[in-house]
């Protein structure tokens, strides 16, 4: 066991770098209206009551006490931070400190969603001043404010090539009302969920209605801002806020209890398993070939969710046999709770 963990620590640096979670998950931008010191800290407040919503998917995180108290001092949660410019629009970008902040919500004793998050392929139409939609494509202008969207919320992204054959599939009907019709092109993107989204001029502004599924899973909403920006933000958390509850568990509702993993045959399995698991709090007991046995804090209908992005399913018909024994009076005895017959069992397909 001793060779095996040290081979995989050995080599875990490299295999996390060529991974996909979300990406700078700890940096946030915030906008200015100028560089002078009040100013700053207020962006900075700003900046790391992001942040935890982007780590917690709840904005009831922030009436937290502990984090309360924080937002009045952000400048001791941030690495550090610096002002851009783009035309006219200046932005406070900000580095904040993972350990910092991950104890101060572990102190605030508020759930953490983890880095590997589920996959967003967005199918995102905007109305044209003459009542024609365009589908925003990956290469296009448009799309950089749906990346900014999906980032400040801390979802990866995923868009269309908005080739020819999409944009007569991708209609305003079809997005606006079935947009599972999609699914079928949609599996070219390698995504975990979809999200459809209508856009249309509001007076001086915009305003957009979306629909989101991930399997069996559907919700939907309606959204406005003052421009395209402001409107890929509001979505993009407002589905960020409903995939939390499906994959952050409460402390309350979490329990201990022991999983056990098969089929773990590679070096890649087990750098992508640890990063799955970042969430509850996993302390590895066994490896055993193909096989790693945890114990975690976790509640298991989102620790099911949890493993199945990265396709790891159920397998109880894995799990030992386990017989009951006998006390000194011969009354039969129960296996303990935690023993490996009791465990949960997953395996990668």
């Amino acid at each position: 066991m001793s060779r095996l963990l040290c081979a995989l620590l050995f080599s875990l640096a490299t295999a996390l770098a060529s991974a996909a979670p979300v990406e700078n998950l700890y940096d946030v931008s915030e906008p200015v209206a100028g560089q002078q010191a009040e100013e700053r800290t207020a962006a900075l407040g700003r900046a790391l009551a992001t942040l935890v919503q982007r780590l917690t998917g709840s904005r009831a995180a922030l009436d937290n006490a502990d984090i309360q108290a924080a937002l009045k001092a952000p400048e001791g949660f941030a690495n550090q931070y610096g002002y851009r410019q783009q035309g006219e629009a200046v932005s406070l970008d900000v580095a904040f400190n993972p350990l910092l902040v991950d104890n101060l919500l572990r102190q605030a004793g508020v759930p953490v969603w983890g880095a590997s998050r589920p996959a967003v392929l967005t199918w995102w139409l905007n109305q044209n001043a003459d009542d024609t939609f365009a589908l925003v494509g990956d290469g296009l202008e448009q799309a950089a404010s749906l990346r900014e969207g999906a980032q400040h919320a801390g979802l990866p992204l995923r868009l269309p090539l908005a080739d020819l054959d999409e944009q007569l599939l991708a209609t305003a009907d079809v997005v606006a009302g079935q947009p599972q019709a999609l699914e079928v092109v949609s599996t070219r993107y390698n995504a975990d969920a979809r999200l459809a989204v209508v856009s249309k001029p509001n007076g001086a502004g915009v305003q957009a209605t979306w629909q989101a599924w991930m399997g069996d899973w559907q919700v939907q909403g309606s959204a406005a801002g003052a421009d395209n920006s402001a409107l890929a933000k509001d979505i993009y958390q407002q589905l960020a806020a409903q995939l939390a509850g499906r994959f952050v568990a409460s402390s309350a509702s979490q329990g201990e209890f022991i999983l056990v993993v098969h089929g773990v045959t590679e070096l890649g399995r087990y750098a992508q398993l640890d990063r799955l698991l970042e969430p509850f709090a996993p302390r590895l007991l066994n490896a055993n070939a193909d096989r790693l046995t945890y114990r975690l804090q976790a509640n298991r209908e989102q620790l099911a969710a949890q493993l199945g992005l990265a396709g790891i399913v159920a397998a109880p018909e894995m799990a030992p046999q386990v017989q009951p024994g006998v006390d000194a009076n011969g009354q039969p005895v129960l296996p303990a709770a935690d023993s490996l017959g009791m465990a949960q069992h997953y395996r990668w397909p």
